[in-house]
């Protein structure tokens, strides 16, 4: 089977298109830049010579046609990911409308399963407690991303009652080793390990083993499962606990509620907007996030798809490890984990 994947030089995407490579699928990625293919493709161990290349951006539509032609599946991966307000304004013109091109196209040219990988953000809302499913109604963040999701979801949902073969999969925050993109989940590792800065919440919250959801996305990819959404396996936990956990240091972190931080937090979001990105910015949307602290349940339907669970305590092992092995943290910092 021939599957196209988006966003095939990131985290999720670069993982998906190793896992279907692994299970000797034929692999082709749209991408802006075949050097990032080579290096990310290089990080899993893969020539770029695994993989075709099509050229092009998800919101060009000539390229995404010419990209999905006798491409029996699509995993659409690409997003642009931030919680920098400086990213707002692209995140919002963008996501959706990738969104929109990569599934109609995939639709048009006849391919029999449609992979949309969202985020729990979409579902989530300003209720603490709140027990949230792959199918659960929209939710109600209004943070950018969280809009430029919820806007990309309607798009799927909409393909879906029209009949296409399209499957949402709403990963959490997304940990675990080989980044070629410097995820934001994993620099809050690294940044909680470097303390810089000294402060993270004090709620627990949903992360994912980036190869857990590569999985999912395989079996989804291959006909697998027949319900319209899907959440990898979740681990609900406190990262500074686990973190604490596998390394054995102390890790002298500052918790505070997010709400908290949410509400004290607005000034310096607008603050930051108007200055260079050598300014780092507070991530008040992801703070929302952890704010709206529900809880996200995957209900166990992973395994239907032929999925295990990977641990949350070996997840973080293994992303201090590999941040330790590139030079992200010392081995110190690293501490038991190295």
């Amino acid at each position: 089977m021939r599957v196209l994947v988006t966003g095939g030089t990131g985290f999720v995407g670069s993982h998906t298109a190793a896992a279907l490579l692994g299970r000797g699928h034929e692999v082709r990625l749209l991408a802006r830049s075949r050097q990032r293919v080579a290096a990310a493709l290089g990080m899993h161990g893969l020539d770029v010579s695994a993989v075709e290349v099509a050229d092009g951006d998800m919101t060009d539509a000539g390229a995404v046609a010419e990209a999905v032609s006798e491409c029996q599946a699509v995993v659409h991966v690409a997003a642009v990911y931030s919680y920098d307000p400086r990213d707002a304004a692209t995140m919002l013109s963008t996501n959706e409308r990738g969104t929109r091109v990569v599934l109609e196209a995939g639709a048009s040219a006849g391919a029999s399963r449609l992979v949309h990988v969202s985020s729990i953000v979409s579902l989530c809302i300003r209720r603490p407690g709140t027990r949230v499913t792959a199918d659960a109604p929209p939710g109600d963040l209004t943070g950018a991303y969280a809009r430029s999701k919820r806007a990309s979801d309607e798009v799927a949902v909409r393909l879906q009652r029209e009949g296409a073969p399209v499957v949402r999969m709403m990963p959490a925050a997304v940990i675990g080793p080989t980044d070629p993109a410097d995820g934001e989940t994993n620099l809050s590792i690294r940044n909680i390990l470097r303390g810089t800065p000294p402060l993270f919440s004090s709620e627990k919250a949903a992360y994912c083993d980036v190869r857990d959801c590569a999985a999912v996305l395989a079996s989804l990819a291959e006909g697998l499962g027949d319900r319209p959404a899907w959440l990898p396996p979740l681990s609900d936990v406190n990262a500074v606990d686990v973190l604490r956990e596998v390394t054995g240091r102390r890790l002298p972190v500052l918790r505070m509620p997010s709400r908290l931080v949410y509400t004290m937090s607005a000034p310096a979001e607008w603050a930051v907007k108007p200055l260079p990105r050598s300014v780092p910015a507070l991530q008040r949307g992801g703070v929302e996030l952890f704010a709206g602290d529900n809880r996200f349940d995957d209900e166990g339907r992973f395994a239907e798809l032929g999925v295990s669970r990977t641990p949350a305590h070996d997840s973080f092992r293994d992303t201090v490890r590999w941040l330790a092995a590139t030079g992200a943290i010392s081995a110190k910092q690293a501490g038991t984990a190295a």
